[in-house]
């Protein structure tokens, strides 16, 4: 299967229909990522790359945060807290080179099923930032606790709706109105979606920001890495656009 193809059953068709469900599991926001919020100078223009439920939103009221998903779904629960959001792909984000002070991009980048997409994904990333501006990237790890049952950086992890729950709430009775996956599978304890992920290993993402440096021409984001390291079972780094 092509990695475009990966990404479209394995990830933004779970994501769809999940949306509700995920988002109920999906509301605490990582200190981390706040802290860099709250960095940004009173009306900075912030781009919350795979912004999901928009749990972001909020962290600092002072900003301007434009939100964009591949989830439509996703993107109507983010559009009711009130930010503007947007439809796309990571690989191509509606926003003109140069525009924002920052952004965010939190859990998204793993979900890239081939390093070049991985690596187009972080430079297109740059390319909406001015120069000195800065942007936060997370992305799972393999070395996590709770993941190390994978053999593989690039894997399969299912998500499931437990039996009990389906039929349960309002939110659950609305995805079932979205017609699942092909590849759902039926269990005893409810169905099951498997998501891909590719996980990072120690040092890779660095890797892939310095590649994507060197890959282009002259006029491609050049991204400095201020911070990196590993916080809630995911690697990230502080960039800077030189």
């Amino acid at each position: 299967m092509e990695a475009s193809e990966i990404e479209k059953c394995h990830v933004a068709e779970v994501y769809d229909f999940i949306a509700q469900h995920f988002s109920a599991t999906r509301f605490s926001a990582w200190p981390r990522v706040v802290q860099f919020l709250q960095t940004f100078e009173p009306n900075s223009l912030v781009c919350d790359i795979g912004c999901g439920n928009g749990k972001y939103f909020s962290a600092n009221n002072s900003l301007t945060i434009f939100g964009c998903d591949q989830s439509i779904e996703l993107l109507k629960i983010a559009h009711s807290k009130g930010v503007d959001c947007v439809r796309c792909d990571n690989l191509a984000i509606p926003f003109h080179s140069q525009s924002m002070d920052g952004f965010i991009s939190i859990a998204v980048i793993h979900h890239f099923a081939h390093e070049q997409r991985r690596i187009q994904a972080i430079k297109e990333c740059g390319r909406i930032l001015h120069p000195g501006g800065r942007g936060l990237i997370y992305v799972w790890s393999f070395e996590s606790k709770k993941k190390n049952e994978e053999s593989s950086q690039d894997a399969f992890i299912p998500w499931c709706f437990r039996a009990s729950k389906v039929n349960n709430t309002d939110n659950d009775k609305k995805e079932q109105n979205i017609k699942p996956p092909d590849h759902a599978i039926q269990t005893e304890k409810g169905i099951q979606l498997n998501r891909y992920y590719h996980l990072f290993v120690d040092g890779e993402l660095q890797r892939l920001i310095n590649l994507q440096n060197e890959i282009g021409n002259e006029n491609d984001p050049k991204l400095k890495i201020l911070n990196s390291g590993f916080d809630q079972e995911n690697w990230f780094c502080e960039v800077q656009r030189l």
